[in-house]
């Protein structure tokens, strides 16, 4: 530490420099264990990113639940066409 100038206020000043540097170390430390122990906390993790999964894959199926209700043509014909290509198939396989 530094001795005691005359004039006094030059020590807290330098106490206070170094009590602000601790108290900023400190918080940055806590951040960096906190961050740190998120990224170890895997089980928590997983249940996020299944409940991210989850939460879009119901959005997409509401989404294209819409659009089939919308649009009752386009499923109708992707089914004639599956249709007709498994009776080419079972025809085929017959003759």
């Amino acid at each position: 530490m530094t001795t005691p100038d005359q004039n006094g206020p030059s020590a807290p000043t330098d106490r206070e420099a170094i009590e602000a540097d601790i108290a900023a170390t400190r918080a940055d430390l806590g951040e960096t264990v906190d961050a740190l122990s998120r990224k170890l906390d895997v089980k928590s993790r997983v249940s996020a990113k299944a409940a991210e999964t989850t939460s879009r894959v119901r959005a997409k199926a509401a989404d294209t639940s819409n659009r089939v209700r919308s649009e009752p043509a386009v499923p109708a014909g992707i089914l004639a066409g599956v249709l007709l290509i498994v009776a080419l198939v079972v025809w085929r396989r017959r003759s």
